[in-house]
C-alpha cells in the first residue's frame, strides 16, 4: 500500500517551483519540468535522468546536466529580497560544484549556490558558498562554516535581503 501526497502550493511571490515528485511537474520522463507557480518551465538538459527514490528526483550526472530557464536571470532583478531552496543528495564531497546559478554572465540580477573545497581565502574546507550578484563588483557573499558537504539528503536555503 502506498500513499503519495502532494500538497498544494501557496503561488503568492513565489517565482519558480520544481518538483520532482509531482507527476504534475514532472512525469517521470521527458525533459520538461513544470512550474508548479506557473510559467518558468524548465528544460532538462544533457540527459540527468528521473529516480523514484523518495518519491521522485532528479539525478544530475555532476559534469554538464543542469536545468534550462530563459528567464533564471530575471529572478531577483528588481527585488529587495528572495529566498532559494533546494534539495540536494551529492555524491561526493570536497568538490566544486554549481547547485544553483541563475546567471552565468554574473550581471545583475545572479545568483549562485555552490559546494567548494575551500572558503574563501584558503580558509575551511568542504563549505557551501552563497553570493547574489548586483552588478559588475557588487557581490554579496556568504559560506558556511567548514565540513557542511555530505552525501545525505541535504535542505539548503539562502535568503537574500538587498536593494
Amino acid at each position: 500500500m502506498g500513499i503519495v501526497h502532494h500538497p498544494n502550493v501557496v503561488t503568492d511571490g513565489l517565482i519558480a517551483c520544481w518538483d520532482a515528485a509531482n507527476r504534475k511537474s514532472y512525469p517521470g520522463a521527458g525533459t520538461v519540468w513544470t512550474d508548479r507557480a506557473g510559467g518558468n518551465d524548465g528544460t532538462l538538459t544533457n540527459g540527468p535522468t528521473f529516480s523514484a527514490d523518495n518519491l521522485g528526483s532528479i539525478v544530475f550526472d555532476g559534469s554538464n546536466d543542469y536545468v534550462a530557464d530563459d528567464d533564471g536571470e530575471d529572478y531577483i532583478n528588481g527585488l529587495t529580497a528572495a529566498t532559494m531552496e533546494v534539495w540536494i543528495k551529492a555524491a561526493g564531497t570536497g568538490n566544486n560544484d554549481q547547485i544553483i546559478e541563475t546567471n552565468s554572465s554574473w550581471n545583475d540580477g545572479s545568483f549562485t549556490m555552490r559546494y567548494d573545497s575551500a572558503g574563501h581565502g584558503g580558509g575551511g574546507t568542504n563549505v557551501i558558498k552563497v553570493g547574489f550578484g548586483g552588478g559588475g563588483d557588487a557581490w554579496s557573499y556568504v559560506e558556511s562554516s567548514s565540513g557542511m558537504q555530505t552525501t545525505n539528503w541535504q535542505h539548503l536555503v539562502a535568503t537574500w535581503v538587498g536593494g
